[in-house]
């Protein structure tokens, strides 16, 4: 994402405020200790967008391989993974184009250069079959988001299973409003103990009321549990909290802040129309 000069840029900021001067000391740090200067760093700013702005993974010269082609490759082999995305990704963007979900699904799809030319005209009407309850300017939205995020997820999902790796798939429910619903990064906000904090309100908003904090803190200890128990004990660790394997069988998702906590494949006819025409275009294959 960024050019070598503005990653050793963003490097040395990052360092600097970890209060690090040197590789030597950097390298002889312990995680523990890197760990707690981080949280120092963020105890006082916002871990959704000051620290988690600074890095990106980037190709030419850092990655020998872009990550798909690695994981095609057998780069995750013996390795373990747990891949997630969020319901309506394109929520965030609201906050720079406020006429995003106001246009057509057609203009969506416009938007999306990879996608190939005899399928892009096809699509609208797919969306219109496939969620016929969403308002009409909500399609070019979940068209984008599945487009950046959903379809991509899933499909690095399926390169690293199909070679033997583990792999656990989450989807974020939970709308911080009817608008915005469950928006790009606010799994961030649970994920990390911030839904009811000062840190997490300019992404999620404030809880209505006492009951909807308590459900906000229910959403963040269910998300909390599960990912210090795959950090600790591994994939295998996740099957006491109602997380089955993505590939055991038929893509299981676990499911957090909705009404339902796991899922076989819960947007298979899209993720099979966007498998059989837009990924062969875009990595020469498919799943």
């Amino acid at each position: 994402a960024h050019d070598p000069a503005e990653g050793r840029r963003r490097a040395a900021e990052f360092l600097a405020a970890m209060k690090i001067d040197t590789f030597e000391q950097l390298n002889a740090a312990s995680t523990a200790e890197l760990l707690e200067r981080h949280a120092a760093i963020v105890a006082n700013a916002s871990i959704l967008f000051e620290m988690d702005t600074l890095f990106y993974p980037r190709t030419g010269g850092i990655a020998a391989l872009d990550p798909f082609e690695a994981a095609a490759a057998g780069a995750g082999e013996g390795r373990e993974f747990l891949i997630g995305y969020t319901a309506y990704e394109m929520g965030l963007w609201l906050l720079w184009d406020d006429q995003l979900d106001r246009r057509t699904p057609e203009w969506a799809a416009r938007q999306i250069p990879w996608i190939p030319d005899s399928a892009r005209t096809e699509l609208p009407d797919h969306y219109r079959a496939w969620l016929p309850d969403e308002p009409i300017t909500r399609l070019g939205m979940h068209m984008l988001g599945d487009a950046m995020f959903a379809m991509p997820s899933m499909w690095m999902a399926d390169l690293l299973a199909a070679r033997g790796s583990s792999v656990h798939f989450y989807r974020f429910d939970w709308a911080a409003g009817p608008r915005v619903g469950a928006l790009h990064a606010a799994d961030q906000a649970f994920l990390f103990g911030h839904a009811n904090s000062a840190v997490g309100a300019p992404l999620v908003g404030q809880a209505a009321d006492p009951a909807a904090a308590a459900r906000r803190e229910q959403i963040s200890r269910d998300m909390l549990t599960c990912v210090v128990a795959f950090a600790t004990g591994g994939g295998s660790a996740l099957s006491s909290h109602s997380w089955p394997c993505w590939s055991s069988p038929g893509r299981q998702v676990r499911l957090f802040g909705g009404v339902q906590s796991v899922a076989a494949d819960p947007v298979g006819r899209r993720r099979q129309w966007w498998t059989a025409n837009v990924l062969p275009a875009c990595l020469g294959g498919g799943a």
